[in-house]
């Protein structure tokens, strides 16, 4: 694989193109525009391209070190036993073929792709964390702004006990509130949210811009947040005596 031809010497023939892909950064938006060699057909002391300038004493030393360097091979092996148990096995046999042939790395795929995306998944995990703080303060805002709701209403809610309602009917009347809010919230933030995943689907790994299941969780878990939240002071206002809600100022 080689981002240029010119070590080669033509005509080419184009036998395949393959599919876009993310070849060094998984940031990437636009890739990398690669061409794909075979192996016997690249001259090792064929000139490289470069910037710098090359006397005529050390060319043939400079040619060879450049492209050792450039032509530094990868060779992929799949194995249905643990890849990390086989890593001596694959030394050896490299060994036994040429002692002289150096194994620069010898990692498994995982050890590959975590070690790229490492930076990603720190940040990823530092976002996840203020994620969660932010959604305790919004629970703790809730239940703040609802148990208020409810001290205001402690009269009113006082003559319906009186007059006979159930703890349940109270329970109802103010969650049905709350849910009232999480659904102008949700109608309000889906499009807005779809609207932004679009925007930042290269920067996801892994997950669709559109992914069901991701926008069904991230709804269940501030339902149940909403609910928790106001199931407290629901909960004492239905147990609230009468005769003291009546009193209340």
């Amino acid at each position: 694989m080689t981002r240029g031809i010119e070590s080669v010497r033509g005509p080419w023939q184009i036998i395949g193109i393959v599919r876009d892909t993310k070849s060094g950064n998984p940031r990437e938006i636009e890739p990398v525009r690669m061409t794909y060699i075979p192996l016997a057909q690249i001259d090792p002391y064929a000139p490289v391209p470069s910037g710098g300038t090359t006397t005529a004493t050390d060319a043939s030393t400079t040619v060879r070190e450049e492209n050792q360097d450039r032509y530094a091979y990868t060779i992929l092996l799949r194995t249905t036993a643990d890849p990390a148990k086989i890593i001596a096995d694959l030394r050896a046999a490299v060994a036994s073929i040429d002692s002289r042939l150096p194994l620069l790395r010898v990692t498994t795929m995982e050890e590959q792709v975590s070690s790229l995306i490492a930076n990603d998944q720190l940040i990823s995990m530092l976002t996840g964390a203020f994620s969660i703080l932010a959604l305790l303060l919004a629970a703790i805002g809730l239940y703040g702004v609802m148990s208020y709701h409810v001290v205001q209403r402690t009269t009113e809610i006082g003559v319906r006990i009186a007059l006979g309602a159930q703890l349940e009917t109270v329970l109802w009347m103010i969650l049905k509130e709350s849910l009232r809010l999480l659904a102008v919230g949700v109608c309000l933030g889906l499009p807005l949210t779809l609207l932004v995943t679009r925007s930042i689907r290269s920067q996801l790994f892994g997950l669709s811009a559109l992914d069901p299941f991701t926008f069904a969780m991230a709804i269940t878990v501030v339902a149940g947040m909403t609910v928790f939240a106001t199931w407290l002071p629901a909960r004492r206002a239905a147990r609230i005596d009468p005769l003291t809600a009546l009193r209340y100022e």
